[in-house]
């Protein structure tokens, strides 16, 4: 038998072949499809072995200057709007020689019409008795059968730069020899819009650029071997006038080996390009990738005999097969210099699977596979073999399985002596723990050769995975075991990371790794579940790839970082512990290499290690301030992941000690002995903390006040939260070194912030009362001002707001210290304001004061001894301090709007301030304790408050240090802000009770408040065990009284929609007896939960004590599943749900939203465990793998309304971000069909946009098209 194609059709045995059958068409014909230029579309191919595929789009009229391919049935007849360019033959030259027949604008049927230039309608007939391809071409009268020619009169030569005039339309040739193969770059300069294509001396254009380069004018860029070539340049549209043109041919220089998997790097000056060499062992499938800070590289791809591989010239990425052996990577530079970033990966096929196994299954890969049934007759299934799976997880996490409905199996988890049944739903959602796990299969019905596919994906990120993100966003970590970990970013973003841990702990936090602009983080994590905030540099929302890795670590002898040591590095962490001299002072290390090394210093934390300094790049320099005796050890990574040799100089001992007195006239840094290279350290004692300015100081001082905190940069400034600073200097000789102290007055003063936030400075006017202001562009500030004994708590002195924070310094405070929590900038900007003091008030029981105050004034007021309700009305600006001035209560500040607060007080004294630059008002009013004020308003050891606020403000509590058994609190209703009594910050609505007490601020709405233990038992909570179980219908209304509990249905998905009269306090728990999901309810609100998978119970009970109210409603809604654009229209009855569930098998952005005619429909999204994501009409989030439910619910003060889902993203289409067009369409789906009912809140129906940028921050048309 001969090897080819074959034909067949499929018909009942014993039947003659159907008389009608016809082959396939070998194409698949759209027809003619309006398409919108600044729309992005994707077009679905099928892949087939050896068989290549491609679109063929053309704009109408067809124009046949280009031929055009075409597949007809027999007999077939097609119509085609064209257009002729110039005079000719037209011909459809089939695929077996043949031709077809033709006719334009209705003429006579011909093989070859003759045609002259214009439009019109060309039909087109197949007289081929099979279906086949054609390809229809237009043969030119001038040139008919000829080969592209050099014109008669040759094309000026192109000079490497040119100046010319083009009219409209104009298009001029330039002839350019090439002597020297290389990448070379042509574009256009000037105003004009213009395009520009190159060919070859007998060859069609092969390299195009329209519009392309800097403002409207063309840039195109290739490879050229030695030969002649013309480049065709032409203006567009109206353009005309003078322009230029240049060209470069692109210096290379070598970049060595490039490994598979290891990025390599480069610094490229403008113009210049490099090459590198790497070795193919065998065939396979490669991904290369060469990028720029924010854009792709070109570049070329070359095999062992020069010719290019895949396109002539790439750019940014490419997917490759390569043949075995020697390649050259070269790419291209631009007239920017810049760092580049290459990197070649292999993606081997996993091995095809036969039998029955067990067979590996990789994390994250899709596999393939063919069920057989055993031979004969199997009436058990122990006598059906399953195919076994073996997949191993490095930490305890959740996993989405990825099966065919028609298989079913088990699982056999690490250990378990017996395998369990699976779960009938697809995808499904498993809790597993670390260890290697099994998946048994079956076909659900005996069914030989049934093909199937088999995925896991886990939810958080794992080591040896990596998934795409764009940031602004989060990916969650899962960590398993203590060790050293990688962390870092591949694209073209620059990007910055911080690592929190379960507590909200910032653990590291990085920006650019060595000649990279990716983030970087190399540090050792003990077991558990980790943060990863990803924020793009310059705030526009980029992508790009996130990766964790282990480091194994391997450890060598110790090291008293005395003189020189030799190591060699690979892809592992050296550890080298350290055995320090008892007397040193501080620990200075410096790495001499050719590759990136990192420096990292741990201490022994626990039972693991806690990174506290690093330093990375070639010639890495680590000093480090040593304080309390602690196991140390210092840690070295091959950052570039190849073998490299490093010798390391190391110097640990003591440090001569200089005086702040003798900075004045100056003094000298000694240079510390046998170090390389030379390095000049001392400790400088301070009278106390502050700042110190800098004059003649050495171009790289580097200074830390912490001990183990590293000597960074210091600026100009030297900033000292202790009486202590460690200094040093790089570079050679012994400096001198002169500064005086600084101080922060009303024109403000800029300080760089310690590692952990802290920052210090002395302030102007000591003897007057100030305004003292500490502002950074974000995070949460404190500002104190501190006495002698140090007594004055941060979280009475301080008002910390949203743009900075504020304290009062009084007559005597020479020092304000400030701390930030969560801030991404480096610096924070002291501001301190004297302030004239007006006469003293005196308030009396039961009076109200309306205060005028002056401009940058203050005035005291005295109360009344008694414990009292002080009521306050602030006007934007003004401020009022409590207490006395060693021992403040509150500061109340209303930074950025009117404020009102009521406090519960027994102080005797309070300043009103007025800080800002013009009058202000402040309403004070003092008023009698009702009974049971005081304890309705404090929390209770057992962690729990409940009360119904009848107006908007704010409450503080005061917290003991904990004691008891309660470690979190759960807040409900308010807007959360803990500051410790040692100026350490919580927000959110989980806090931990600090250990040293502190205040909580609770921002609030009229309606409940709660707080309550973050616990997993109902009885902390407040509900009582006593209540026997009632299942839940449904829908139910209850009476009202005592507390309930409904048990909930177990099996398939559902919601829960709850709504009542009056304030209640409802928790969902889980069928093993934790509490889910618990909160107050507010009357005329609503609640939509997910019922948990395994069912549960519902428990509701009053708020503050009072009885459940009457007619609480509760409704059990079904889920359907949720696609790609708008769903199911429904009407939805007041207070009313409805679930939709989808699953993404990869982490992507999706977009949901509500299209209602009413105003009043909002969208929720939960996470596979019931966590809510996110809430409103619009929703643009960026989702791990996993699956989700979107419930949209109806407000029960609504009247009844018709409302639909909708979703773009959720299909394999949306792996990339939606771009520009997707954003339009899901803001035009969820646009409401009618104008809102009359008399509906303006401000019910403006929907929140979550997450969705601005118009200005819409993906370009670049970021679209990608």
């Amino acid at each position: 038998m001969r090897r080819g194609i074959v034909t067949a059709a499929l018909h009942p045995a014993g039947t003659p072949v159907p008389a009608a059958f016809t082959a396939p068409l070998p194409a698949v014909r759209l027809g003619a499809v309006d398409l919108d230029p600044e729309s992005a579309y994707t077009l679905w191919l099928n892949e087939q072995p050896d068989v290549a595929v491609g679109p063929v789009a053309r704009p109408l009229p067809l124009d046949l200057a280009a031929p055009l391919p075409l597949a007809l049935r027999p007999g077939e007849e097609i119509e085609l709007p064209v257009l002729v360019p110039a005079p000719g033959r037209l011909r459809a030259v089939v695929e077996d020689g043949s031709a077809w027949e033709l006719s334009l604008d209705g003429a006579p049927w011909a093989l070859e019409p003759g045609v002259s230039p214009g439009t019109g309608v060309l039909r087109v007939r197949s007289t081929s008795a099979a279906s086949l391809s054609a390809s229809l071409a237009l043969v030119p009268d001038a040139v008919a059968g000829a080969p592209a020619a050099v014109p008669a009169t040759p094309p000026p030569l192109l000079p490497e730069s040119l100046s010319l005039t083009l009219a409209r339309h104009e298009g001029r040739s330039f002839r350019l020899p090439v002597t020297r193969a290389g990448l070379y770059t042509f574009e256009s300069t000037g105003l004009l819009a213009t395009a520009g294509s190159l060919r070859g001396r007998v060859l069609a254009p092969f390299a195009f650029g329209m519009e392309n380069g800097t403002g409207r004018n063309f840039r195109l860029a290739a490879w050229l071997p030695e030969g002649e070539y013309q480049l065709q340049v032409e203006s567009l549209g109206e353009s005309a006038g003078p322009a230029g043109l240049r060209w470069r041919r692109g210096e290379l220089r070598d970049g060595g080996e490039l490994l598979p998997a290891v990025s390599a790097r480069a610094e490229l000056g403008a113009g210049e390009g490099i090459v590198w060499r790497f070795d193919v062992p065998a065939p396979g499938r490669y991904e290369v990738e060469a990028r720029r800070a924010g854009r792709p590289a070109p570049f070329r791809l070359e095999d062992p005999e020069g010719f290019p591989v895949g396109e002539a010239l790439a750019e940014g990425m490419a997917e490759v097969r390569l043949t075995p052996g020697s390649h050259r990577l070269l790419v291209l530079g631009d007239d920017a210099a810049g760092p580049l970033v290459v990197r070649l990966e292999r993606h081997d096929e996993p091995a095809a699977a036969t039998g029955h196994g067990p067979h590996p299954l990789p994390l994250g890969v899709t596999r393939d596979h063919l069920w057989r049934e055993p031979e004969g007759e199997a009436s058990e299934a122990s006598e059906r073999p399953p195919d076994r799976w073996r997949f191993t997880l490095p930490a305890p996490t959740e996993v989405i399985l990825t099966l065919d409905p028609e298989m079913t199996g088990t699982l056999l988890r690490p250990g378990a002596a017996a395998d369990e049944p699976l779960p009938a739903a697809r995808p499904l959602s498993l809790q597993l723990a670390a260890g290697e796990h099994e998946l048994r299969l079956r076909a659900g019905t005996p069914d030989d050769l049934r093909p199937y596919e088999l995925r896991i994906d886990p939810v958080p990120l794992l080591a040896g995975l990596e998934r795409e993100l764009t940031a602004p966003g989060e990916v969650e970590v899962a960590v398993g075991a203590a060790g050293s970990y990688l962390l870092e970013s591949r694209g073209e973003a620059d990007l910055r990371a911080r690592l929190l841990d379960a507590g909200g702990r910032v653990v590291a936090a990085g920006d650019d790794r060595p000649g990279d602009w990716n983030f970087q983080l190399a540090l050792p994590l003990v077991a558990g579940r980790y943060r990863l905030q990803v924020d793009p540099v310059g705030g526009e929302p980029a992508r790009s790839r996130v990766a964790m890795r282990a480091l194994p670590e391997r450890e060598e002898g110790s090291w008293n970082a005395a003189g020189e040591r030799r190591v060699t590095l690979g892809e592992e962490a050296l550890v080298l512990p350290l055995a320090l001299p008892a007397r040193a002072e501080l620990l200075a290390v410096a790495a001499r290499s050719e590759s990136a090394v990192g420096l990292r210093l741990d201490r022994r934390d626990g039972d693991g290690w806690r990174e506290v300094a690093a330093a990375d790049g070639p010639g890495a320099l680590l000093a480090v301030p040593l304080g309390e005796k602690a196991p140390l050890r210092l840690r070295l990574l091959g950052l570039d992941r190849r073998p490299a040799a490093v010798t390391l100089h190391g110097f640990a001992g003591p440090l001569r000690e200089l005086r702040e007195r003798d900075l004045a006239r100056g003094v000298t840094l000694p240079v510390l002995a046998g170090f390389s290279p030379p390095l000049a350290a001392a400790t400088l004692r301070l009278e106390r903390p502050g700042a110190l300015r800098l004059s003649g100081q050495p171009a790289a001082l580097l200074a830390s006040g912490e001990p183990l905190a590293s000597l960074t940069f210091a600026g100009d400034l030297l900033v000292a939260t202790g009486n202590r600073l460690w200094v040093a200097a790089a570079g050679g000789g012994a400096p001198r070194l002169t500064a005086t102290r600084a101080t922060a007055g009303s024109e403000g003063l800029t300080l760089s912030l310690t590692p952990d936030g802290r920052a210090a400075c002395d302030l102007a006017n000591p003897e007057a009362l100030r305004w003292v202001e500490a502002t950074a562009p974000a995070g949460t500030l404190l500002v104190n001002t501190a006495l002698a004994d140090g007594s004055r708590r941060w979280d009475r002195a301080s008002a910390p707001g949203r743009a900075g924070a504020a304290t009062v310094a009084q007559p005597g405070d020479r020092t304000a210290f400030v701390r930030s929590e969560g801030s991404l900038s480096p610096s924070v900007q002291l501001k301190s304001t004297p302030l004239a003091l007006a006469p003293v008030v005196e308030l009396a029981a039961g009076e109200s004061q309306l205060l005028e105050l002056p401009a940058g004034s203050a005035r005291e007021l005295r109360l009344p001894a008694g414990r009292w309700r002080l009521a306050l009305a602030l006007e934007r600006g003004a401020a009022l301090a409590l207490g006395d001035a060693a021992t403040p209560e509150a500061l109340v500040h209303a930074e950025e709007e009117h404020h009102a607060e009521s406090l519960l007080t027994s102080a005797r004294r309070a300043l009103a301030l007025n800080p800002t630059g013009a009058a202000r008002q402040l309403r004070i009013a003092l008023e009698p304790l009702l009974p049971g004020e005081e304890t309705a308003a404090r929390l209770g050891p057992d962690g729990r408050l409940e009360l119904l606020a009848p107006g908007a403000g704010t409450l503080r509590l005061d917290l003991p240090p904990a004691s008891g058994p309660v470690t979190r609190l759960r807040v409900a209703g308010a807007t959360a802000l803990l500051v410790a009594a040692d100026g350490s910050l919580q927000h959110g609505p989980e806090l931990r009770w600090p250990a040293v007490g502190g205040t909580l601020r609770l921002r609030h709405d009229a309606g409940p408040v709660a707080l309550w233990p973050a616990a997993g038992d109902p009885a902390a909570l407040g509900f009582s065990p006593a209540p026997a179980a009632t299942p839940l219908a449904s829908r139910t209304r209850l009476a009202g009284g005592a507390e309930q509990r409904l048990t909930l249905p177990a099996g398939a998905p559902a919601l829960l929609a709850l709504h009542g009269p009056a304030p209640l306090f409802a928790a969902l728990v889980t069928a093993d007896g934790m509490v889910g999901w618990a909160g107050p309810l507010a009357p005329g609100t609503a609640a939509v939960l997910p019922v948990p998978d395994g069912g549960g119970e519902l428990r509701l009970r009053g708020l503050a004590g009072a009885p459940l109210p009457a007619g609480v409603e509760i409704a059990l809604a079904p889920v359907t599943p949720l696609g790609d654009g708008l769903g199911e229209e429904r009407l939805l009855a007041p207070g009313e749900a409805h679930g939709y569930t989808f699953t993404l098998e990869t982490a992507r952005r999706v977009g949901l939203g509500v299209r209602s005619d009413s105003g009043r429909v909002e969208g929720t999204l939960f996470a596979a465990d019931g966590r809510t994501l996110a809430a409103g009409g619009l929703l643009w989030e960026e989702l791990p793998a996993g699956r989700y439910l979107f419930a949209l619910q109806l407000s029960p003060a609504a009247p009844a309304a018709l409302a639909a889902p909708v979703a773009v993203g959720l299909t394999p289409a949306g792996l990339a971000p939606p771009p520009a067009a997707e954003l339009a369409r899901l803001r035009e789906l969820a646009a409401a069909p009618d104008p809102p009912p009359p008399g509906a809140i303006a401000g019910e129906i403006a929907w929140p946009l979550t997450g969705i940028p601005s118009e200005s921050d819409e993906p370009t048309s670049e970021e679209s098209d990608r």
